[in-house]
């Protein structure tokens, strides 16, 4: 027997509590690294789980100066589109 199509309804990353790539979820927790150079900065969220925050490259200027105010140690909530188990891509900060 043999098989001509799998099709995945869900994925593990997408059962991890971040929602679905495309749709817009909240993360908060504490800022534990910033990387200007990349414009992304990692997110200690309340499960204890690391998330690599990433700005766009066409954020608006509040998002910008926001993320340039940013410090280890910060608290922050941020929304956003999940891309990925362990990544998220900033749409603004709450």
């Amino acid at each position: 027997n043999y098989t001509d199509t799998i099709t995945v309804r869900e994925s593990v990353q997408d059962r991890t509590g971040r929602g679905s790539p495309g749709q817009l979820n909240i993360v908060e927790g504490r800022v534990e690294y910033i990387d200007p150079r990349r414009g992304t900065f990692e997110l200690r969220d309340r499960r204890n789980r690391l998330v690599v925050v990433a700005v766009p490259f066409n954020a608006s200027r509040g998002v910008i100066d926001r993320f340039n105010r940013l410090r280890e140690g910060d608290y922050v909530r941020v929304e956003g589109r999940s891309a990925g188990s362990d990544r998220f891509d900033l749409e603004n900060f709450l």
